[in-house]
């Protein structure tokens, strides 16, 4: 097993370096959050269109029903 020495030293980076490294990763990790966003909004509005759609339907069926219901009970009541 070999020990590294201990006066060496590994040169640290400066401020400017890290602070260069900070902006870039903030960008990245923004830029990437926004996608991620995006492509979940789009998951859920495509959900939420289909989920319109079916309750429009069902109100279209629910319509006809009524009319149904009104036209056999106005009928009924004639005979």
């Amino acid at each position: 097993m070999s020990r590294q020495d201990p006066t060496v030293h590994t040169p640290e980076p400066a401020t400017g370096e890290l602070i260069g490294r900070l902006t870039q990763q903030s960008t990245e990790l923004i830029r990437s959050e926004i996608r991620l966003a995006q492509a979940e909004m789009s998951q859920k509005a495509q959900k939420a269109g289909l989920g319109v759609g079916l309750f429009g339907g069902a109100g279209v069926v629910a319509l006809y029903g009524g009319g149904t219901l009104l036209a056999t009970v106005k009928g009924g009541s004639r005979a």
